[in-house]
């Protein structure tokens, strides 16, 4: 079921918005790359991700050499910092195999819609 959930322009960069679609909560993000859905909960122990910003994080590197990336990609859980992949939903760097159920986004005519099954 496709839900239109607001325009464009009422979505901050890097924030996200919460929003419920019958008994889902969800959380609407805006990137530089675009708009993802994701579940509200972190898979860990089910805190909220409502007041997270997505970051970036380090990334696999040689020895001595440190490497930031995925800036603005990266939903940290508040408690634990677990990272995953805000697009994805995947956990980064294989650390943990719990994912966060995501759910596809479109944008027509700056109208702004997440689908849900």
């Amino acid at each position: 079921m496709k839900e239109y959930i607001g325009n464009t322009e009422q979505f901050a960069e890097n924030e996200c918005r919460k929003i419920r679609i019958g008994k889902k909560k969800l959380l609407v993000w805006r990137t530089k790359e675009g708009f993802y859905a994701t579940r509200e909960e972190c898979p860990h122990q089910g805190v909220s991700f409502e007041c997270t910003k997505l970051t970036g994080t380090m990334m696999p590197s040689n020895p001595n050499e440190f490497e930031y990336g995925m800036d603005g990609l990266v939903l940290r859980c508040p408690w634990h910092k677990w990272e995953f992949d805000v697009r994805t939903g995947e956990p980064l760097f294989g650390t943990e195999t719990k994912t966060i159920k995501t759910f596809p986004v479109s944008v027509e005519d700056n109208k702004v819609f997440v689908e849900v099954t």
